[in-house]
């Protein structure tokens, strides 16, 4: 009977609200006869049937209330305050709901935005571009022409700077959010000179794409991976199209700097709406600022690392045989190396903002010590990539790239006391690197209000799926740091890579075997930057349009479980290599020699070529292809979800109008006050 009486209450006030037709009387008579006998209840001063939570303590109703506004707030998503409950559906006229219950949909849906635009604009395309390196990969395999590898290899090289560039765009992003407390829109956050700003980085990094292309198909040669840029490998040396394509790049890869500054630039300068924030100064977040300064460190040293490029072409080109030694080029080259782990870093400095505002979207900040370690990590990086310009320009060493990103390897001659001491330094850097990454996904994951000193919510499935990648691309990266620290103070050679330890058919050593296959083990984390940086823009449009009470669409959600799951196996099929082939490890594409059982590519997927054991063989190539397509389904998935989602997906609630009333229940006061207080079965 309680549960038949409840049903025609909701009924009563859904008719009431559309025909103004008073019902409820009616009901009470059919259903349960005369009126009860009249309960009195305590209320607290001041507060009577237009406010939640008016009954005191001792009232036959206040813990039924209380139970019934926590139900309500954990349906709603929201911290702790019943007042913000959005609500998509119309409410009987009440004034408490009027006052006090909004719709969680900003309505109509905002566009999508320029930043959004630019990242998925670059995300698409560095995926396209792999993709494409992966088909040209497997014609080089079936046809032995390796024309078209060699040059997806070199257009993978120019597209590698996309993850730091959509970092800067999300962090610019993320900065509006807050100043425009969630309708950066409304203010003109980020301003349109920004926004152009976004577009012209955007524009003129695929055009280095398309130079690429052209100079290859225009002049019927292939460049190296490490060359690609180098307009000698096209043309000959002063020839007219020598000199257009060099202008050429140069234009382009300069542009993307101003682009880039100008971007952070005006997330420093971004001004704060004088109507939320009352004429006050917002200082930038320790998380937005360590992110301006990577990026300005990140194309800073890769753009002179290009302009020497172009001085060593123009100027030393067939004058000085040994232009390849050139210290300043070299040292600018291993800096640059040193930057490669920055855009995980960004990545995480975003998710510990991003979960710093869903505590509070105004005042929100992660840990004071969390944001000291921002400050750390981002310098340590700073001072490894001074190692490596000072140690070639001031202590006249030698300095080359590392056999993992980040890893830079130093050579004095004789003086193997000098290289054992900048090592040690080194090692105090990384020690710190990796120290501030495990710290800060701590914080992240036990992060707590500090107005009221109560937990965050628990992380949503985006930040679990995004922590889970970085910690994986960390744990990798540390790992095979160790093994080339133990391998340094053990006093083997420095200036030997790691592809010529060992001749196929031969019995690596154990440190050996464990460097390489971590090697190939960081290849299949080469999506993971951006695989985040996509989780990041689904999360932050979510928040968008739902006023920061929404979630992510469980097809976006699902699609990112099926990310991390992929990465996670594809990491497992590199560590099975060495025990299916008896000790042999698998090969990056680049130290391949002919007879190596088991090769990595650059897409992260494995191949077994073991000629005795076919079986072996087939089963990995087909788990390869399989994880592929499930991989390019979830990028997919999530860049679709970016541009579709609405309030349906994002809330579970429809909008107004689509769904019945019985689908999100009202709050307690709204049914209750018109009506005499009786036993009404909330339990």
């Amino acid at each position: 009977m309680r549960q038949i009486w409840l049903l025609a209450v909701w009924m009563s006030n859904a008719v009431a609200m559309s025909h103004g037709v008073a019902v409820e009387s009616i009901l009470r008579s059919a259903l349960i006869g005369p009126d009860p006998e009249v309960v009195l209840h305590k209320k607290k001063p001041g507060q009577g049937n237009d406010m939640p939570g008016s009954y005191a303590e001792g009232s036959p109703l206040f813990e039924r209330e209380q139970r019934h506004l926590e139900t309500v707030k954990r349906q709603a998503k929201i911290k702790d305050d019943p007042f913000e409950m959005p609500s998509t559906t119309e409410m009987p006229e009440h004034p408490w709901v009027q006052d006090h219950f909004t719709s969680s949909c900003l309505d109509p849906l905002p566009p999508v935005s320029t930043t959004m635009q630019n990242v998925v604009v670059l995300a698409m395309v560095y995926f396209l571009v792999y993709t494409a390196l992966a088909i040209a990969r497997s014609v080089y395999h079936a046809t032995g022409k390796e024309g078209m590898m060699r040059v997806m290899q070199g257009a993978a090289t120019v597209i590698d700077v996309a993850p730091m560039l959509c970092v800067l765009y999300l962090a610019a992003r993320v900065r509006a959010v807050q100043l425009g407390q969630g309708n950066p829109e409304k203010y003109s956050l980020p301003p349109i000179w920004m926004e152009a700003a976004m577009w012209i980085a955007t524009c003129l990094l695929i055009l280095q794409l398309v130079l690429v292309f052209a100079a290859s198909a225009v002049s019927g040669r292939v460049a190296s991976k490490e060359s690609v840029l180098d307009a000698t490998q096209y043309y000959p040396f002063g020839s007219m199209a020598y000199v257009m394509l060099t202008v050429l790049r140069f234009m382009a890869v300069f542009g993307v700097f101003l682009a880039a500054i100008c971007v952070a630039s005006g997330t420093v300068a971004m001004n704060p709406p004088a109507s939320i924030w009352n004429g006050a100064e917002v200082p930038l977040s320790a998380a937005v600022e360590c992110i301006i300064s990577l990026v300005f460190q990140y194309f800073i040293v890769n753009t002179l690392h290009q302009i020497t490029v172009v001085y060593s072409d123009v100027y030393n080109r067939g004058v000085q045989p040994e232009v390849e030694t050139w210290r300043p080029k070299l040292a600018l080259e291993a800096a640059a190396h040193v930057f490669k782990i920055a855009p995980m870093f960004c990545v995480l400095f975003l998710a510990s903002r991003l979960r710093a505002l869903q505590v509070h979207l105004k005042h929100g900040s992660p840990q004071t010590w969390a944001q000291v370690l921002f400050y750390v990590a981002t310098y340590s990086l700073t001072a490894q990539a001074v190692c490596a310009l000072g140690v070639p320009l001031v202590a006249q060493g030698r300095v080359a790239k590392g056999d993992v990103d980040g890893d830079v390897r130093f050579d004095f001659g004789k003086s193997t006391a000098k290289v054992v001491a900048v090592r040690a330094l080194q090692i105090v850097f990384l020690v710190f690197i990796y120290f501030c990454a495990v710290a800060i996904v701590v914080s992240i994951i036990f992060l707590r209000d500090e107005r009221t000193d109560k937990p965050a919510p628990v992380p949503s499935p985006t930040m679990t799926c995004i922590l889970t990648l970085v910690c994986l691309y960390f744990a990798i990266y540390f790992a095979a740091m160790v093994a080339i620290t133990v391998r340094t103070f053990r006093g083997e050679a420095h200036d030997q890579r790691l592809a010529d330890r060992y001749r196929p058919g031969s019995a690596p050593d154990g440190l050996t075997v464990v460097l390489s296959t971590l090697q190939s083990a960081l290849l299949t984390l080469v999506f993971a930057p951006m695989l985040c940086i996509l989780m990041l823009a689904v999360r932050i449009r979510a928040l968008q349009i739902t006023k920061g009470q929404g979630h992510s669409p469980k097809y976006a959600q699902a699609a990112m479980g099926v990310a991390v799951v992929v990465v996670c196996l594809q990491l497992l099929m590199v560590f099975l290599v060495p025990f299916v082939t008896g000790g042999v490890p698998p090969r990056r594409l680049d130290d391949m020699r002919p007879g190596d059982p088991a090769t990595t590519y650059e897409d992260g997927s494995v191949e077994l070529k073991s000629p005795d054991k076919k079986a072996a063989n087939s089963a990995f190539d087909v788990v390869r292809y399989v994880l592929l397509l499930f991989l390019y389904g979830s990028i997919l998935t999530l860049v679709a979800s970016i541009f579709i989602m609405d309030c349906n997906t994002t809330t579970g609630i429809a909008p107004v109008g689509t769904q019945s009333f019985m689908t999100t229940p009202g709050p307690f006061e709204a049914t209750l006050a018109p009506m005499k207080s009786v036993d009404w079965g909330f339990s």
